[in-house]
C-alpha cells in the first residue's frame, strides 16, 4: 500500500507545475508582474500563455484555482489541445483530494469535439480516478475488485476491444493488486499493460509516465533490478519529451530536474544492473542538478543515500556504511528501510565490520522474519485468487467441457506455483536461520562497545552545547534586525520631513505668479511624501508587533471620541463622490476601558481601506457597546467593490492585495489583525452582509 502511495505522489509531481529553484519570495513578484501584464494581452493566445506561466508558478495550494482558470480561458478560445491537458493535471492534482471534483472533470470533456488526444485524455483520466479510489477502499474491498477485474481482463482477451477499455482494465488492476497482492502475477500484468501503451494509436506522455513510475517502483522493491533500470530509461524518455514540449511552447518556469533526480537516484539503488560507466554518468548527472537545485541539495544532505549507493558500486564500502545508516535513520519508507538495512549488512559483512553488525545484523534479522510473514501471507492471497478465479469464471460459463479443460490447466499451473513458492520459502528459512546465529554470535560482543556508546553520548552533548549557541546567535541576529530597522526608519523620516518643509519654503519664497505653479508640485512632494510616511510607519508598526515590543496602554475613554478621531484623519482620503459617515451620531456614548490609539489606528485602517476601493456611494462607521457581556463592536460597511469569494481569510495576510495593480502595500489590514490580537480581540469580515461592498467587524473587550 505504501509503495502504491508514493507512486501516485510521484505522478502528481511531474503532472502539477514544476518549476526551478525560485523563493516563495520571487515567485511572488513574477506572479505579480504577469498578473500586471494580463490585463494589457491582445490576443487570446498570449492571455492564455500568460495563464499558464501564472500556474506554473503557482504554491500547491492553489493549483486548483489557477489551473481551473487556464482551464476556462482554453475552452473560451477553443484551444481543445490545452484544455485537455489542463484536464489532465487537475485530474492527476485532485484524484486522492476531491474525486467529486475529477468526476465533474470527466463530465465536461464529453463536451469536447472527438479525437485520438481526447480519447487517450479521458483513459488516463479514468485511471487517475481509479487511483483516487483504490486508496481508500478495504482490505475485502480490493480482493473483491481484484476478483472481478481479473474476470473481464479475461473475458476482453480473445476478441479485438477497445484499446482504451483494456488499458484503463488492465491499470485498475494493476493497481489494486499493488495495494493488495504486489509479486510475481503483478509484474506480469506490468509487462502486458506495457505492450499495450506501446501500442496506443495517440502517445501521451501522461499516461506513459504513471506507468513507468509504477513499473520502476514495483521492479525496485521486487529485488528485480535489470527491469526497474529499464522502466526507469522509459521515464527518461518521457520527462524529455514533457521538458522539449515546454520548451517549444514557451513555459520557462517548468523544469523537471527533481523529477529527473529521483529517477537517476533510484537508478542508481539498482546499481548491480548498471556498468562502471554508466554509474559514473548518473553520478555526474545527479551532482550537476544538485548544484542549481536548493531542494534536491538540501535532499542529499539530509538523505545521503546517492553517495552511498556510489561508494557501493565502487566497492568503498567502509566508507559507504556511514551514509548508508543516516539514510537509514532519515527514511521513513518501509520497502527502502528494508533494502538499506541489506545493503548495511552486506557492506559491514564485507569488510568484517562486526559492531555494525552486531547493532543493525539483528535489526534485520527481525526485518527478515517480519518480511517473511508478510509474503507468505502474499503468496496465500495470490494462491487464493489462482484458485477463486477458475471457479468464478465457470460459474457463467455453460460449457462444462470447456470449464473442465481450463480447470486442469489451472490446476497444473497452481502445482507448479506452489511447488516453486515452497522451494523460496525453504530457501527463506534456511537464510533466516544462518543469519539469526550470526545476529545471536555477533551480539555477544555488544558489552566491548560500552565504551564507544559512551564516547558518542559525550559528543551528542557538545553537538547540544553547540545548537544552544547557534539558536542565541539566531536570537541575537533578530534583536539587530528590530534594531535596524528602527534605525532606517528614523533616519529616512528625518530627511524626508525636510524635503517637504523646503519644498514649501521654496515656494513661500518666489513670486505671486509662480507660486501657483510651484505650488502643484509642493502638494505632490507631500502626497508622495505622505505615501512613503505611511510605508514606514507599517514596516516599523510591523517590526514592533512581532518583536513584542507593542506597549498597550489602557485607560477609560469616550467611545465616540475614538471614532470621530478616527473618521477625520479617513476624511482626507475620501473621494468627492464618497460619503464617510457615523452612524452613531445622534445616540449617547459610552465610556470603555481599552487603549485608545491601537483602537483609533485599526479603525483609521479600516476607513481607509473602504475609501480606497470604493469610488461611489458610502463608508459608514458604527459601534455597538455590549454592557452585559463587556465587548465593544466596531464595523465599517462601503459600497466598494467587495471582497471575492474565498478571500476573507487571504485579505489579512502580510502583503495580500486583492489586485496588484491597487496602491498600497498590503500591509494594512495585517497590522489591524495582529493589533487585534494584542488587545485580546478579533477582526473580520462579515460574509453574511448581503448588501453591494463589504462589511468588517472589528471586537474588543471594553472592561478593565
Amino acid at each position: 500500500m505504501v509503495r502504491f502511495l508514493l507512486s501516485t505522489i510521484l505522478l502528481l509531481a511531474i503532472t502539477i507545475p514544476a518549476r526551478p529553484s525560485l523563493s516563495s519570495e520571487r515567485r511572488a513578484e513574477l506572479t505579480d508582474s504577469l498578473y500586471k501584464a494580463l490585463p494589457a494581452a491582445k490576443s487570446a493566445g498570449t492571455r492564455l500563455k500568460i495563464l499558464y506561466d501564472i500556474f506554473d508558478l503557482a504554491p500547491a495550494d492553489s493549483v486548483t484555482q489557477t489551473g481551473e482558470r487556464v482551464l476556462d480561458a482554453a475552452l473560451k478560445s477553443a484551444n481543445y489541445s490545452a484544455a485537455m491537458d489542463m484536464y489532465r493535471r487537475l485530474t492527476s492534482f485532485n484524484s486522492s483530494r476531491d474525486t467529486a471534483r475529477v468526476s465533474r472533470y470527466l463530465r465536461q470533456i464529453e463536451e469536447i469535439p472527438e479525437s485520438p488526444e481526447r480519447a487517450a485524455t479521458i483513459c488516463f483520466m479514468y485511471i487517475c480516478a481509479t487511483t483516487g479510489k483504490a486508496r481508500y477502499a478495504t482490505e475485502t474491498d480490493r480482493h473483491r475488485r481484484i476478483y472481478e477485474l481479473m474476470k473481464r481482463y479475461k473475458s476482453t482477451a480473445d476478441h479485438d476491444s477497445n484499446i482504451y477499455d483494456r488499458i484503463v482494465l488492465l491499470s485498475a488492476l494493476c493497481i489494486y493488486m499493488d495495494a493488495t497482492l504486489p509479486n510475481e502475477m503483478l509484474a506480469d500484468y506490468l509487462t502486458q499493460l506495457d505492450n499495450l501503451i506501446h501500442r496506443m494509436p495517440y502517445r501521451l506522455a501522461g499516461l506513459e509516465n504513471k506507468f513507468y513510475i509504477d513499473a520502476a517502483m514495483s521492479y525496485t522493491f521486487n529485488e528485480q533490478p535489470s527491469r526497474a533500470v529499464a522502466a526507469d530509461r522509459q521515464l527518461l524518455d518521457v520527462i524529455d519529451r514533457l521538458d522539449l514540449d515546454n520548451i517549444e511552447q514557451g513555459r520557462i518556469y517548468r523544469s523537471y530536474d527533481k523529477h529527473r533526480y529521483t529517477v537517476y537516484r533510484r537508478m542508481l539503488s539498482n546499481f548491480s544492473a548498471l556498468s562502471d560507466d554508466e554509474v559514473e554518468d548518473i553520478y555526474e548527472k545527479i551532482n550537476e542538478i544538485s548544484k542549481h537545485n536548493d531542494e534536491v541539495a538540501r535532499d542529499m544532505i539530509s538523505r545521503p543515500s546517492v553517495e552511498a549507493y556510489y561508494l557501493l558500486a565502487r566497492h568503498r564500502n567502509a566508507e559507504a556504511i556511514p551514509l548508508l545508516i543516516a539514510s537509514y535513520n532519515a527514511e521513513r519508507q518501509n520497502g527502502t528501510k528494508r533494502r538499506l538495512l541489506r545493503l548495511i549488512v552486506q557492506a559491514a559483512n564485507a569488510i568484517g565490520d562486526h559492531k555494525t553488525l552486531s547493532t543493525y545484523g539483528s535489526i534485520y534479522t527481525k526485518v527478515l522474519e517480519e518480511t517473511l510473514r508478510e509474503r507468505t501471507l502474499a503468496r496465500g492471497k495470490e494462491l487464493s485468487t489462482l484458485l477463486g478465479l477458475p471457479k468464478t469464471i465457470s460459474e457463467d460459463n455453460p460449457d462444462n467441457s470447456e470449464d473442465d479443460s481450463e480447470t486442469t490447466v489451472s490446476n497444473s499451473l497452481l502445482y507448479t506455483v506452489f511447488g516453486i513458492i515452497s522451494i523460496i520459502l525453504v530457501g527463506a528459512v534456511i537464510f533466516f536461520i544462518v543469519l539469526y546465529r550470526r545476529a545471536r554470535n555477533l551480539s555477544k560482543k555488544v558489552q566491548q562497545t560500552n565504551d564507544m556508546l559512551s564516547s558518542e553520548r559525550d559528543n551528542l552533548r557538545r553537538i547540544q552545547a553547540s545548537l544552544i549557541e547557534a539558536r542565541d546567535e539566531a536570537r541575537k541576529a533578530n534583536r539587530h534586525k528590530s534594531d535596524f530597522i528602527s534605525n532606517m526608519t528614523h533616519e529616512v523620516s528625518t530627511p524626508l520631513n525636510a524635503i517637504v518643509e523646503y519644498a514649501h519654503l521654496i515656494v513661500d519664497n518666489v513670486s505671486s505668479e509662480k507660486r501657483q505653479y510651484l505650488d502643484r508640485f509642493a502638494r505632490t512632494i507631500d502626497v508622495s511624501a505622505d505615501l512613503l510616511r505611511t510605508l514606514i510607519n507599517d514596516v516599523l508598526e510591523v517590526n514592533n508587533l512581532e518583536s513584542g515590543t507593542l506597549i498597550v496602554q489602557r485607560a477609560t475613554v469616550p467611545v465616540n471620541t475614538i471614532c470621530m478621531a478616527a473618521l477625520e484623519s479617513a476624511r482626507l482620503y475620501a473621494k468627492p463622490e464618497v460619503d464617510l459617515r457615523w452612524a452613531n451620531e445622534n445616540e449617547p456614548t459610552h465610556v470603555i476601558y481599552t487603549d485608545a490609539r491601537r483602537v483609533e489606528q485599526v479603525l483609521v485602517n479600516l476607513l481607509s481601506n473602504g475609501l480606497k476601493f470604493t469610488e461611489k456611494g458610502f463608508v459608514e462607521l458604527a459601534c455597538h457597546v455590549d454592557t452585559e457581556n463587556g465587548t465593544t463592536t466596531f464595523t465599517v460597511t462601503d459600497s466598494g467593490i467587495g471582497v471575492p469569494v474565498g478571500k476573507e481569510q487571504l485579505i489579512f495576510e502580510r502583503f495580500e492585495k486583492l489586485s496588484p495593480m491597487t496602491q498600497g502595500n498590503g500591509l494594512g489590514l495585517s497590522i489591524c489583525k495582529m493589533i487585534a490580537v494584542q488587545l485580546k480581540g478579533k477582526i473580520y469580515v462579515d460574509t453574511t452582509y448581503e448588501g453591494d461592498g463589504s462589511r468588517f467587524v472589528f471586537t474588543i473587550p471594553s472592561l478593565p
